[in-house]
């Protein structure tokens, strides 16, 4: 959306109540290849943990649907989760967003920790009835209640987890600008909106959309070649036009192509055309870059009068796939000849 579009849905949503975490800087003009993005996250109390007192602290869950709205990615470097102690980890990470300008921004790190003695600890407190007959110690540590043992184990081993995954909430929240805590969110009702924003590509803009296509279709290229456009396609020459040419190669104008003033026994030495059976194989490959690859692979087992022959109609940009599917076959039919199977 461009910046006039952008600021009506913005306006819209903030007239509905929406809670506005879009960024200042998303309203400025955009450079044209990037635009900004707005988007609207519904949640509802079952998204939110009550930390009582009418406190709300978004899930996990949530707190990533907000930092995806937001356009947040996580840096990766200088991350990760270290072991403070035997029951106490710490983790870190730090979120990256695309700024105006196309650079990608790292915000300020965020660590989280814990300490699964302290969390068991704490749990024994808050459940004193259930814990009430398990109050023995040995050597300061844990005694032989079950219950109370079972309660550090659950601890421990989701100790390293939940301090990584603390410290990626932990991150996304202050690159939100979000407050940590949210008093009374539910008071008007049992849905709430949140509004954000985050800077896009323009898929409209040329340059974009053809960096795009190049990334879906890259494979592709290196295997066949690129594609010849309609705008890059050169009007022949009437002595070089080749688009009528069948499988009954003209040698003359062939000669001419070449640049050379003899192709006496050049259908001899690529052979006879090519069989449908071979058309057929040749259907889910690209016919450029079959014809491409044979010429490349095999510089010099061709001669120069079939490699020169092979290079007009690779550099022309009016060669058509029938014409590819013809020199391929000769070409593989006059390596055959040679003992090189291809």
């Amino acid at each position: 959306m461009d910046s006039a579009q952008f600021k009506a849905f913005t306006d819209e949503w903030k007239k509905k109540g929406a809670l506005d975490f879009t960024r200042r800087s998303h309203y400025a003009q955009m450079a044209p290849l990037f635009e900004a993005h707005a988007e609207v996250v519904e949640v509802t109390a079952a998204d939110f943990h009550d930390l009582g007192s009418g406190t709300s602290y978004p899930k996990k869950e949530t707190t990533d649907k907000f930092g995806a709205a937001a356009g947040l990615s996580f840096a990766s470097v200088n991350i990760g989760t270290r072991k403070d102690s035997p029951l106490c980890f710490v983790g870190k990470a730090q979120c990256k967003i695309l700024g105006p300008d196309g650079q990608m921004v790292e915000m300020a790190p965020a660590e989280y920790e814990y300490d699964a003695e302290v969390r068991a600890e704490e749990e024994i407190l808050k459940n004193k009835m259930k814990y009430k007959d398990g109050s023995k110690y040995a050597d300061g540590k844990p005694g032989a209640d079950l219950e109370k043992k079972s309660c550090y184990l659950t601890h421990r081993k989701v100790a390293r987890r939940r301090a990584d995954t603390g410290a990626r909430c932990a991150a996304i929240i202050a690159a939100l600008g979000m407050p940590t805590g949210m008093k009374n969110l539910f008071s008007k009702g049992p849905t709430v909106y949140f509004l954000f924003s985050r800077i896009i590509y323009n898929a409209k803009n040329k340059m974009v959309m053809d960096r795009a296509l190049d990334s879906m279709f890259g494979a592709a290229k290196l295997l066949g070649g690129p594609s010849e456009s309609a705008d890059a396609i050169i009007p022949c020459e009437p002595e070089e036009d080749i688009r009528d040419v069948t499988h009954d190669v003209d040698t003359a104008d062939l000669a001419r192509q070449a640049g050379t003033d003899d192709f006496d026994g050049i259908d001899e030495a690529f052979g006879p055309p090519p069989d449908s059976v071979l058309k057929e194989l040749m259907k889910d490959i690209s016919p450029r870059g079959s014809l491409k690859y044979v010429r490349v692979k095999y510089e010099k087992e061709l001669s120069p009068k079939v490699k020169d022959i092979i290079d007009k109609y690779l550099d022309n940009a009016s060669s058509t796939d029938e014409q590819f599917y013809d020199l391929y076959a000769k070409a593989k039919d006059y390596l055959g000849k040679q003992g090189i199977q291809i």
